[in-house]
C-alpha cells in the first residue's frame, strides 16, 4: 500500500471512530486529523529526501494553522549518522503502521459480519481497540521524530491517545 493511501486511511480507521471521545476532550476531530495527516506527510517528505527524490532545501507541507504558518524544512544541524538513524526509525514506524492498519481492516471485517463493532464479540472488539492503540502509539513516536527533524510539534496525536483511553 502506498504511504499516501495509508495516511488517508488513518483518518477513517482511527480518528473518525473516536470523534465523540475527541469532542468530550474538547478536541476537534478535524484538527486532530490535520495533525495526524501532517505527521504522515512530513515523514513521507523526510524519506523522499533520504532517497534523493527531494532536496533537503525543499520544505515539507505546512503544518496545521494552529501550530505554525511556515512550511518547515529539515533542520540543518542533523548530522549524517543521526539522519540515517532517524530514517531507519521512520521507515520502521511506517511499516508498523501499515501492518497494524492491515490487521485493523481484518478485525473490522470480522466485526462487520456481526453487524458492526457494537454487536461483535468482545474478543473482536478488544482486537480492534488493540490495533487502534498500536497505530496511535506508532503515530506518537512518528510525531516525536518529526519534531526532531523539522522542529514542529503538532497537536492531535496526544488528543488521540486520550480519546482512545476513554473509548
Amino acid at each position: 500500500m502506498e504511504p499516501i493511501s495509508i495516511g488517508l486511511a488513518l483518518g477513517s480507521a482511527v480518528v473518525m471512530p473516536l470523534a465523540k471521545h475527541l469532542l468530550d476532550k474538547a478536541a476537534s476531530p478535524e484538527n486532530v486529523a490535520k495533525g495526524v495527516a501532517w505527521v504522515w506527510s512530513a515523514a513521507e517528505h523526510f524519506l523522499k529526501v533520504r532517497r534523493g527524490q527531494a532536496s533537503p532545501d525543499e520544505p515539507a507541507a505546512a503544518p496545521p494553522e494552529e501550530t505554525s504558518t511556515a512550511a518547515p524544512r529539515i533542520r540543518t544541524d542533523i548530522d549524517d549518522f543521526t539522519f540515517k538513524l532517524l530514517s531507519s526509525q521512520v521507515d520502521n514506524l511506517m511499516k508498523r503502521v501499515e501492518t497494524h492498519m492491515g490487521n485493523l481492516q481484518h478485525v473490522l471485517q470480522q466485526a462487520a459480519q456481526y453487524g458492526g463493532e457494537e454487536f461483535a464479540p468482545i474478543v473482536v472488539v478488544n482486537q480492534i481497540k488493540l490495533q487502534r492503540q498500536s497505530i496511535v502509539e506508532c503515530l506518537d513516536e512518528l510525531a516525536s521524530l518529526m519534531n526532531q527533524v523539522y522542529g514542529v510539534q503538532v497537536e492531535g496525536v496526544d488528543k488521540l491517545k486520550e480519546a482512545l483511553a476513554a473509548a
